[in-house]
Protein backbone atom coordinates (compact mmCIF):
# COMPACT_ATOMS: atom_id res chain seq x y z
CA UNK A 1 0.00 0.00 0.00
CA UNK A 2 1.42 3.32 -0.97
CA UNK A 3 1.96 6.21 1.69
CA UNK A 4 0.28 9.04 0.40
CA UNK A 5 1.25 11.39 3.47
CA UNK A 6 4.90 9.98 3.13
CA UNK A 7 4.84 10.86 -0.73
CA UNK A 8 3.67 13.88 -0.11
CA UNK A 9 6.58 15.05 2.27
CA UNK A 10 9.18 13.70 -0.35
CA UNK A 11 7.14 16.14 -3.01
CA UNK A 12 7.14 18.79 -0.91
CA UNK A 13 10.72 18.49 0.45
CA UNK A 14 11.85 18.10 -3.54
CA UNK A 15 10.24 21.26 -4.30
CA UNK A 16 11.56 23.11 -1.66
CA UNK A 17 15.16 22.44 -3.09
CA UNK A 18 14.27 23.27 -6.18
CA UNK A 19 12.44 26.64 -5.47
CA UNK A 20 14.95 27.70 -3.05
CA UNK A 21 15.33 28.74 0.78
CA UNK A 22 11.39 28.92 2.20
CA UNK A 23 10.73 28.02 5.69
CA UNK A 24 6.81 27.78 6.89
CA UNK A 25 6.10 29.40 9.69
CA UNK A 26 2.38 29.11 9.96
CA UNK A 27 0.74 26.05 8.69
CA UNK A 28 -3.15 25.04 7.62
CA UNK A 29 -4.77 21.65 6.60
CA UNK A 30 -5.67 21.28 3.29
CA UNK A 31 -7.02 17.65 1.49
CA UNK A 32 -4.57 15.81 -1.13
CA UNK A 33 -5.52 13.15 -3.43
CA UNK A 34 -8.71 12.16 -4.30
CA UNK A 35 -11.99 13.77 -3.21
CA UNK A 36 -15.32 12.42 -2.46
CA UNK A 37 -17.40 9.89 -0.77
CA UNK A 38 -15.09 6.84 -0.01
CA UNK A 39 -11.49 9.05 -0.66
CA UNK A 40 -8.87 8.21 1.67
CA UNK A 41 -8.68 11.34 4.50
CA UNK A 42 -4.61 12.55 3.70
CA UNK A 43 -3.85 15.87 4.26
CA UNK A 44 -1.09 17.91 3.87
CA UNK A 45 0.28 21.34 5.18
CA UNK A 46 -0.09 24.66 2.71
CA UNK A 47 1.40 27.97 4.24
CA UNK A 48 0.28 30.77 5.48
CA UNK A 49 3.05 32.57 6.45
CA UNK A 50 6.42 32.22 4.34
CA UNK A 51 10.18 33.36 5.80
CA UNK A 52 11.78 34.17 2.88
CA UNK A 53 15.52 34.16 2.61
CA UNK A 54 16.95 37.12 1.28
CA UNK A 55 20.21 36.66 0.24
CA UNK A 56 23.97 35.25 0.73
CA UNK A 57 27.52 36.55 -0.57
CA UNK A 58 30.79 37.40 0.72
CA UNK A 59 32.07 40.88 0.79
CA UNK A 60 35.43 42.35 1.54
CA UNK A 61 35.53 45.48 3.49
CA UNK A 62 38.48 48.16 3.30
CA UNK A 63 39.23 51.16 4.83
CA UNK A 64 35.79 52.80 3.97
CA UNK A 65 32.58 52.65 4.46
CA UNK A 66 30.33 50.34 1.97
CA UNK A 67 26.94 49.39 0.55
CA UNK A 68 26.18 45.93 -0.48
CA UNK A 69 22.60 45.04 -1.55
CA UNK A 70 21.45 41.66 -1.41
CA UNK A 71 18.71 39.45 -2.98
CA UNK A 72 18.27 35.21 -3.02
CA UNK A 73 21.56 34.03 -3.25
CA UNK A 74 23.48 37.41 -4.80
CA UNK A 75 25.53 40.14 -3.42
CA UNK A 76 26.26 43.08 -5.10
CA UNK A 77 27.56 47.16 -4.93
CA UNK A 78 24.66 47.89 -7.54
CA UNK A 79 20.91 47.58 -6.16
CA UNK A 80 19.35 46.83 -9.42
CA UNK A 81 21.40 43.49 -9.80
CA UNK A 82 20.07 42.39 -6.67
CA UNK A 83 16.47 42.91 -6.14
CA UNK A 84 14.15 40.53 -6.12
CA UNK A 85 10.36 40.93 -7.59
CA UNK A 86 6.93 39.91 -5.23
CA UNK A 87 4.96 38.52 -7.35
CA UNK A 88 2.04 38.73 -4.80
CA UNK A 89 0.81 41.83 -1.70
CA UNK A 90 2.32 41.03 1.64
CA UNK A 91 4.10 42.20 5.05
CA UNK A 92 7.49 42.10 5.95
CA UNK A 93 8.02 41.54 9.19
CA UNK A 94 10.50 39.62 11.75
CA UNK A 95 13.71 40.53 10.23
CA UNK A 96 17.01 38.93 11.32
CA UNK A 97 20.28 39.17 10.17
CA UNK A 98 23.68 37.13 10.85
CA UNK A 99 27.24 37.29 9.65
CA UNK A 100 30.14 34.85 10.25
CA UNK A 101 32.77 37.11 11.48
CA UNK A 102 31.81 40.06 13.75
CA UNK A 103 32.67 44.06 12.20
CA UNK A 104 35.16 44.36 15.39
CA UNK A 105 36.18 47.22 17.87
CA UNK A 106 32.97 50.00 17.18
CA UNK A 107 32.48 49.03 13.45
CA UNK A 108 28.88 48.45 12.52
CA UNK A 109 27.04 46.16 9.54
CA UNK A 110 23.70 47.65 9.32
CA UNK A 111 21.34 45.63 7.65
CA UNK A 112 18.19 47.31 6.17
CA UNK A 113 14.75 45.74 4.00
CA UNK A 114 13.97 47.84 0.52
CA UNK A 115 11.32 48.22 -0.99
CA UNK A 116 11.17 49.34 -4.55
CA UNK A 117 14.63 50.79 -3.99
CA UNK A 118 13.64 52.63 -1.00
CA UNK A 119 14.16 51.99 2.88
CA UNK A 120 10.42 52.52 4.22
CA UNK A 121 9.98 54.70 6.97
CA UNK A 122 9.37 52.10 9.45
CA UNK A 123 11.00 49.45 8.06
CA UNK A 124 12.86 46.23 9.55
CA UNK A 125 16.39 47.31 9.84
CA UNK A 126 18.87 46.47 12.43
CA UNK A 127 22.21 46.59 13.45
CA UNK A 128 25.44 44.51 14.55
CA UNK A 129 28.43 46.27 16.07
CA UNK A 130 31.49 45.18 17.45
CA UNK A 131 32.03 41.88 18.63
CA UNK A 132 28.03 40.86 18.01
CA UNK A 133 27.43 38.40 15.10
CA UNK A 134 22.90 38.93 14.77
CA UNK A 135 20.70 41.24 15.06
CA UNK A 136 16.86 41.55 14.46
CA UNK A 137 14.33 43.86 14.15
CA UNK A 138 10.45 41.88 15.42
CA UNK A 139 9.07 45.51 15.66
CA UNK A 140 9.06 46.65 12.59
CA UNK A 141 6.94 46.11 9.08
CA UNK A 142 7.10 47.22 5.51
CA UNK A 143 4.56 46.67 2.94
CA UNK A 144 4.62 45.14 -0.60
CA UNK A 145 2.30 45.60 -3.14
CA UNK A 146 2.60 42.91 -6.03
CA UNK A 147 5.16 44.20 -8.75
CA UNK A 148 7.14 45.85 -6.52
CA UNK A 149 11.12 44.55 -5.69
CA UNK A 150 12.58 44.15 -2.36
CA UNK A 151 16.40 43.46 -1.28
CA UNK A 152 17.89 44.09 1.58
CA UNK A 153 21.08 46.73 2.32
CA UNK A 154 24.40 45.99 4.05
CA UNK A 155 25.48 49.37 5.30
CA UNK A 156 29.43 48.70 6.30
CA UNK A 157 31.36 51.03 8.65
CA UNK A 158 34.59 52.11 8.09
CA UNK A 159 37.51 49.58 9.27
CA UNK A 160 34.85 47.00 10.02
CA UNK A 161 35.82 42.90 9.21
CA UNK A 162 35.06 40.75 5.92
CA UNK A 163 32.00 38.73 6.72
CA UNK A 164 29.46 36.50 4.74
CA UNK A 165 25.93 37.96 5.92
CA UNK A 166 22.91 36.32 5.53
CA UNK A 167 19.48 38.01 6.41
CA UNK A 168 15.66 36.62 6.33
CA UNK A 169 12.49 38.46 6.94
CA UNK A 170 9.12 36.68 7.08
CA UNK A 171 6.23 37.50 4.85
CA UNK A 172 2.57 37.77 5.43
CA UNK A 173 0.58 37.39 2.52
Amino acid sequence: MVNHMKLARIALAAALLCIGSFAFAQQAPIALGPVGAGAPAIYGNVPTTVQFIAGYGAITTASTAANYYFGSMFISSSEGLATLLSPRPGTFKNFYAVVNSAPGGTATFVFTLRVNGASPSSGPTCTITGSATTCSDTTHTATITAGQTYDVLLATSAAAASTIPLASVEFDQ
